[in-house]
């Protein structure tokens, strides 16, 4: 069985570590040994020990030299904060030296840099928002990219939906995978979407609490009648789950692509 060692940049609570557990479950062929995650939230490093066991943090990005030695690995995954070039954050950018959450992508090209060359990653695999390549950022985007490419590493990347490979929720991100020494392997093909909306909800009851009140319904039906006359269409589209959902926030109720689920 071969064994590859794998690492995490910006870990949060571990999304990769998830996806190759189950990678893990399907095959018999191979094997992945986590060797570290690197977390600056102690509590967030808390929840990805909980959920996968006890790993080894390397806490602030910003102080880790190199990943040679102990610490060496086959596969690194980073996927650096987006609060600052997402369009639901402020667009303050992530350009180097800039002080933004964003702008600590630089840093994985540092510590490469820092890292003896027998000792670098074989792959890179990197997953942020789409804003990374617009016109907006995509002169930053290829700044990170040049530096990586200088110490041999060759990409592929583009943007990927949640939904064109298994999830119903429309979730797009800029994916982008690196080989050191290239040719970079091309990104996965899609595969037909056989789930909906539906097949995540709790089947009924549903407490009460989880439903808009009297008072929201009647805005959001005023808010399209409104709309309506002004001919711009409804700006609040509810659904009876049976297609892909839109992408989850957390402010719920202020866009026209939140998730409304009929009832009835």
């Amino acid at each position: 069985m071969r064994t590859l060692r794998v690492g995490g940049m910006f870990s949060g609570i571990g999304a990769h570590h998830s996806a190759i557990d189950r990678i893990m479950a399907d095959r018999d062929d191979i094997r992945f040994d986590v060797i570290f995650q690197c977390e600056f939230e102690p509590k967030t490093a808390k929840a990805y020990d909980v959920m996968h066991g006890t790993t080894k943090n390397l806490g602030d990005v910003c102080g880790v030299h190199d990943i040679g030695g102990d610490l060496a690995v086959d596969i690194l995954y980073w996927t650096p904060p987006c609060q600052d070039i997402s369009l639901a954050g402020k667009l303050k950018g992530n350009a180097e030296g800039s002080g933004t959450r964003s702008a600590l992508a630089y840093e994985v090209p540092r510590i490469l840099a820092a890292t003896p060359e027998r000792e670098r990653p074989k792959y890179l695999v990197f997953e942020e928002v789409p804003m990374m390549i617009s016109a907006k950022f995509i002169g930053t985007f290829k700044d990170i990219l040049a530096r990586l490419t200088a110490l041999g590493y060759r990409h592929t990347y583009g943007i990927m939906n949640a939904a064109d490979y298994g999830v119903a929720q429309s979730r797009k991100r800029c994916f982008m995978i690196s080989k050191l020494g290239g040719p970079a392997p091309p990104l996965p093909k899609a595969i037909p979407l056989t789930k909906c909306l539906r097949d995540y909800l709790e089947p009924e009851p549903v407490a009460p609490r989880y439903y808009l009140s009297k008072e929201r319904l009647e805005g959001l039906i005023w808010s399209n009648a409104k709309e309506a006359e002004q001919c711009r269409g409804y700006r609040f589209r509810p659904t009876d789950g049976g297609g892909c959902a839109h992408t989850v926030t957390n402010k719920a109720g202020g866009r026209k692509t939140d998730n409304f689920v009929r009832c009835g």
